[in-house]
């Protein structure tokens, strides 16, 4: 790791997990993030965030409040010896992984497809559009079903699948329209220098799942590493995310999204730290801040095995308007302040599990999600 290192400053929308790994290295750690959970405020030296949790107050909506730059500015002033970016942050100083000006121009979907597609990666037909008679045009075309989606975003917000042409959003400006892909969703993780990258996991995404209050594409958790999967597409995922981590030139810790069906289709490349952040240190027995450093400085670790079953993250998200009753310390991570008001729709705390298999693990985490759900938040 970073000789005399005796600081971190962690910079993103979520740190909770980065700054747990940074405290386990014995680093002074401060903390820059939008939601100022309860359990990152105990754990972090310092912490700053975005939104202000009060009792008997609403947090707010991410999509209405969250602006990078709010992060950039809270941080301004703060000194570390490493700085270290968990999400796209409009970020001015040196940082230890990708610049913010990679990390932004990785944002633009259409650049990323058009790159992977030229290695001989498959990706899904696509075509950017300029407004809504354009995207009719090219649902028609393809034929539905068809994904609709922003040409930058993360997290899955936003995302549309679409059975018929009424189904459509209406909307203003450039979006993508690609031909769906049925399939598994997964995701791998690589660590990679300048020079090399190894593949450290691979996972299971969960998406729009009602158990979590979501639908659609919103991303909602990951299972660690993906159940089921044989050496031969292990071994292909290999191949093919060494080829895309080499072609766009990141390092550090990041991720890439995948569909398997008949053969893995790229969907995306994410230049930051993953939602799998939990479940890779608990299933691969690593701390993967220090594995995130030792990389961008040109030192790969060994990936080891997997222990023996899964981990699984699940994040939940306020099914309607409510207020936390509880104090969901000790139970949940991501901890929403007891008596602070959630908007619907929006994360309200997240739940990690660790079991002998897929099934175990879905239901620990089903039955904690219903215990939540039922008794520690109430509708307003």
């Amino acid at each position: 790791m970073a000789k005399d290192a005796d600081s971190a400053l962690l910079i993103g929308i979520h740190t909770r997990p980065a700054v747990s790994s940074a405290k386990r290295l014995g680093l002074y750690t401060l903390s820059v993030d939008y939601f100022g959970d309860v359990d990152l405020k105990e754990m972090a030296d310092v912490s700053l965030s975005v939104r202000s949790q009060r009792p008997f107050r609403s947090s707010g909506r991410v999509s209405e409040d969250h602006c990078g730059h709010r992060l950039a500015e809270l941080a301004e002033g703060l000194d570390a010896d490493l700085t270290i970016l968990t999400s796209t942050v409009d970020f001015k100083g040196r940082v230890i992984g990708n610049p913010p000006e990679k990390m932004m121009r990785l944002r633009d979907k259409e650049f990323q497809l058009k790159k992977v597609g030229r290695l001989g990666v498959p990706v899904p037909e696509y075509e950017v559009v300029s407004g809504y008679e354009d995207a009719l045009e090219a649902v028609n075309v393809f034929g539905p079903p068809c994904v609709v989606k922003p040409v930058r975003g993360a997290g899955g917000r936003g995302v549309h699948l679409v059975k018929t042409l009424e189904e459509v959003p209406f909307f203003e400006g450039p979006c993508l329209v690609q031909r769906y892909v049925e399939g598994l969703p997964v995701s791998t993780s690589t660590l990679s220098s300048k020079k090399d990258s190894v593949m450290l996991s691979t996972s299971e995404q969960i998406l729009g799942s009602p158990l979590a209050g979501q639908e659609g594409f919103v991303y909602c958790g990951s299972i660690v590493p993906c159940p089921g999967l044989g050496r031969d597409l292990q071994e292909e995922l290999e191949e093919v995310s060494a080829r895309i981590v080499k072609a766009f030139g990141v390092v550090g810790w990041n991720g890439m999204d995948f569909v398997l069906g008949e053969e893995p289709v790229f969907m995306e490349l994410n230049p930051r730290f993953q939602g799998t952040f939990d479940c890779v240190e608990r299933s691969y027995g690593l701390n993967l801040l220090e594995a995130h450093i030792k990389a961008c400085e040109g030192e790969l670790i060994d990936p080891p095995q997997p222990a023996p079953g899964h981990s699984m993250r699940l994040t939940l998200f306020a099914r309607e308007r409510c207020i936390v009753k509880e104090d969901l310390r000790g139970k949940t991570v991501d901890v929403p302040l007891q008596h602070s008001i959630v908007e619907g729709g929006e994360p309200l705390t997240t739940l990690l599990a660790t079991g002998k298999d897929r099934e175990q693990v879905m239901a620990e985490c089903k039955k904690a999600a219903l215990e939540v759900y039922g008794r520690a938040v109430a509708p307003i």
